[in-house]
């Protein structure tokens, strides 16, 4: 018709038009991959909008953002997280490709984006950690796909999410942190957000000495990582004698051990490259 179409099939017909209508010819109508209308079109969403669902997909659209099909793995994350009333809102676009690491979908909202690795589950982004790993290149920068959706129950407020190469992390005094490779390991060891650790309060850093590695600073310990030796955490008072004996740039160079605390009398150890540092309630930190 002048300003619509109908389809009809199996005896129900549904009205299309305006920009729903559009960007369904632009899939090729119903010989493309969304296939028939299955409902009619909804314009009395809220916040405003238009809906209609097909086959194999739906197409939305609001007076601010375009008519966009959303499809397949990133329709069951949309949908799982609110729709249109979820924190995702609408669509600003259209799902594009992509080659790395393996590839996948991935789709942005006016509200963050979600993103669909190839045969995996799709996940969103959003917030603080969806800015910060929109900025470290998204999937195709060193953290990978998401593998996880974000927590937000940690302590103090903060949340966090697993990629395939890392995990980020963010509270309102620390901001949003990126955790990567061994030192993740290390911190997952002692417990995450939820041990002795608390939170990053910076990116890791490469530490020259004895070798290079990376450092990295928690709220309450430090991660020290090289490729030869592993990683591993330090904190308390055998953490302050290692900075006062000069770091991994000092005689006991890089850890190689995590911290054991179940030694005779309360005591604690740990092992370096080329010694060990002792301590005890009555003796201090002692490095041998």
């Amino acid at each position: 018709f002048q300003r619509a179409a109908i389809y009809w099939r199996f005896g129900a017909g549904y009205v299309m038009y305006g920009g729903i209508r559009e960007e369904y010819d632009r899939h090729g109508w119903s010989g493309g991959e969304l296939g028939w209308p299955t409902t009619a079109q909804d314009c009395g969403l809220t916040p405003a909008g238009c809906t209609q669902t097909f086959q194999n997909g739906v197409i939305v659209w609001s007076p601010s953002t375009p008519a966009a099909r959303i499809d397949g793995a990133v329709l069951a994350t949309y949908r799982a997280e609110g729709a249109h009333t979820g924190r995702l809102g609408y669509p600003t676009g259209g799902a594009t490709a992509s080659s790395a690491a393996g590839g996948g979908v991935k789709q942005s909202f006016t509200g963050g984006s979600i993103m669909a690795r190839k045969g995996a589950t799709a996940y969103s982004t959003w917030g603080g950690i969806g800015i910060a790993y929109a900025a470290k290149g998204a999937e195709a920068g060193s953290l990978g796909w998401p593998t996880g959706s974000q927590q937000c129950d940690l302590a103090g407020g903060g949340c966090r999410q697993d990629f395939q190469n890392g995990a980020l992390v963010w509270s309102p005094g620390t901001g949003t942190v990126s955790v990567e490779g061994s030192v993740l390991a290390a911190y997952d060891r002692a417990g995450g957000v939820a041990g002795v650790a608390g939170y990053p309060t910076g990116p890791a850093a490469v530490r020259v000495g004895n070798g290079t590695g990376v450092v990295q600073v928690f709220q309450n310990a430090v991660v020290y990582a090289t490729p030869a030796t592993g990683a591993f955490m330090l904190r308390g008072p055998i953490r302050d004698a290692y900075v006062q004996a000069g770091y991994n740039q000092g005689v006991l160079g890089w850890p190689v051990s995590d911290l054991d605390c179940t030694l005779p009398g309360g005591g604690c150890r740990q092992d370096f490259q080329n010694g060990a540092l002792v301590w005890s309630p009555g003796t201090g930190t002692v490095s041998v």
